[in-house]
């Protein structure tokens, strides 16, 4: 199993994909204020969690709030896909 993390930019693009060993040790996400960081992170991290793959997650700026609102849980999702996909993740975080 891996987890697609987007395609390259070059004349050819390439898919780039990653298996979940290798995030066995630490991951970074760098790049300029509004490059997509945090949001391509976040769905690393989603994918992750949903294979089984734990993580752990500093927030020093705020950007992971949502998940410990129980009342984002909540919010109905109309796609049955993203729906099931959202309680295996729910099932999966554990916000401290």
């Amino acid at each position: 199993v891996s987890v697609r993390l987007g395609v390259t930019r070059g004349s050819v693009p390439e898919p780039v994909a990653l298996r979940p060993a290798d995030f066995r040790r630490h991951a970074a996400f760098l790049g300029g204020s509004g490059s997509g960081k945090t949001t391509a992170a976040l769905a690393l991290v989603e994918h992750l969690l949903l294979a089984g793959v734990p993580a752990v997650l500093l927030d020093r700026k705020g950007d992971l709030a949502r998940y410990a609102d129980p009342a984002a849980w909540d919010v109905p999702e109309p796609d049955p896909d993203r729906a099931a996909r959202r309680v295996g993740l729910r099932e999966a975080i554990d916000v401290a």
